[in-house]
């Protein structure tokens, strides 16, 4: 890619959810979505995030709107809308957003990859809606997009940086106050683009992925536990990779990719882990059409993993269904604004299903796809849309929040809504999990919550012009 589409190819990262499903109606055959909603974000909005940024239990939006130089913070109602976007100034062309917790207030925060300014803002929540002044912090040359992690397993929440322009991806360690130390760089491979954190090799540390669009490929870099990684692994992928999301598609409790390809490739590269931090050979499902950003989520309710794809080609999003064997069939097309981004997944009505919520470029505005499959009795467990991770996930009982019970299930070992861990995640101070064998403290198979732990991870590329 030369020209000015070369400087226009911006950002993916991973945006991290989760999805817990108690025992529910007969799962659709297909998805259907209700005709979309859009609501007002700021022009060039290019990703967005999800959070519960005023503590009220209903998830929000964050907004990176690149030709404003700004954020825009979407309220929800509860019931599928969205208040008037409330403004806040980052960096110089801000092209990807995450949510995390920075200081340990257990107040969502956000962090934004600036592509303009060769830095990323840190923007440190007031629990409110509202943010403080934004503090800046350098990485490489052309940084499109960002993953939250603890890489160290210090407790404290660190940032990775795909640097678009150096090739290379920059780490940056958090001291825990919402600062963080000077970024370390580690290369990646030609024009990397979509870090995207899990534990590859089952060692409970994260470990990353990343796109390298102009390679063709996949880098894999397994995380040493202290901030460093060890030797790059190459995997190939379809042409002009744009986008990678991380999940379970055949049920075998290793973690799979999902990659994104763009233009010359109209497929969706599916990559089954072997569990070492290796992976199988590319398998494509085409879908057809200029893919920008791919999410994972369980949209008709059978238990297994789906895909949900931004096509700016075509001004829409196509729905893959998983067939739980690491293979998709097409569940069609869903109309969106113009040119659509980045796409995340969330239930932004309560109804216990997951819809969908796509930031459109060209439209000045975000779709909202509710998912019109029927309600579930499932309470959805949202984390934080930031690709979050949390290396002491990986124990069984751990409490990450400090709230003196264990994380995936009820206080005191109890089963039922899920609330408590629905509250902690939303508000921004429960961490991820990216082990999917894992939750309340067993294997998936014997959860003595009722049902099976079901997760997404969503995937956010930038505008091509």
């Amino acid at each position: 890619m030369t020209g000015n589409r070369t400087k226009r190819l911006f950002l993916v990262a991973t945006a991290l959810s989760f999805w817990s499903l108690s025992p529910s109606p007969a799962p659709a055959q297909t998805v259907s979505f209700a005709p979309r909603a859009d609501f007002v974000s700021g022009t060039t909005p290019m990703t967005v995030a999800v959070g519960d940024f005023n503590g009220d239990g209903v998830p929000d939006l964050a907004v990176a709107n690149e030709g404003q130089n700004n954020v825009a913070v979407l309220l929800g109602n509860g019931d599928g809308n969205f208040q008037a976007p409330r403004l806040f100034t980052v960096g110089a062309q801000p092209v990807w957003v995450a949510v995390g917790d920075f200081n340990g207030d257990g107040k969502p925060d956000l962090a934004v990859a600036n592509i303009g300014s060769n830095n990323v803002s840190v923007l440190l929540g007031n629990g409110d809606g509202t943010f403080q002044e934004a503090q800046f912090f350098a990485v490489g040359t052309g940084p499109d997009s960002v993953a939250v992690a603890d890489l160290n397993r210090d407790g404290r929440q660190d940032l990775v940086v795909a640097n678009w322009f150096s090739g290379d991806v920059s780490v940056l360690l958090g001291n825990g106050d919402g600062t963080f130390g000077t970024a370390l760089s580690r290369p990646s491979g030609v024009n990397p683009i979509s870090p995207a954190v899990g534990d590859f090799n089952g060692d409970g540390v994260p470990d990353l992925a990343v796109a390298n669009y102009g390679n063709n490929n996949v880098t894999v870099l397994l995380g040493n536990g202290n901030g460093t990684f060890g030797s790059a692994l190459i995997f190939p992928a379809g042409s002009l990779p744009t986008a990678v999301a991380v999940g379970d598609f055949n049920g075998d409790g290793v973690l799979d990719l999902a990659v994104a390809n763009s233009f010359s490739s109209t497929t969706v590269s599916v990559l089954l882990g072997n569990g070492g931090g290796t992976f199988q050979a590319p398998r494509p499902f085409g879908v057809g059409g200029d893919f920008r950003s791919v999410a994972v989520g369980d949209f008709n309710r059978d238990g297994n993993q789906d895909l949900a794809v931004t096509d700016a080609s075509s001004d829409t999003v196509s729905v893959l269904l998983g067939n739980g064997d690491g293979t998709f069939g097409s569940a069609g097309a869903f109309p969106t604004g113009t040119s659509p981004q980045s796409v995340v997944v969330g239930d932004f009505n309560h109804d216990g299903v997951a819809d969908l919520v796509v930031a459109n470029s060209k439209s000045t505005n975000v779709s909202v796809l509710l998912n019109a499959s029927g309600p579930t009795t499932a309470t959805p467990v949202l984390s934080p849309g930031s690709g979050t991770y949390d290396s002491r996930t990986s124990h069984a009982d751990d409490d990450r929040n400090d709230q003196g019970d264990r994380d995936g299930a009820e206080p005191d070992g109890e089963c039922g809504s899920h609330r408590d861990v629905y509250d902690h995640a939303a508000r921004g101070d429960g961490d991820t999990i990216v082990q999917p064998e894992r939750h309340c403290g067993r294997r998936q198979s014997d959860n003595p919550c009722g049902g099976r732990l079901r997760w997404q991870c969503a995937a956010r590329p930038g505008s091509r012009q």
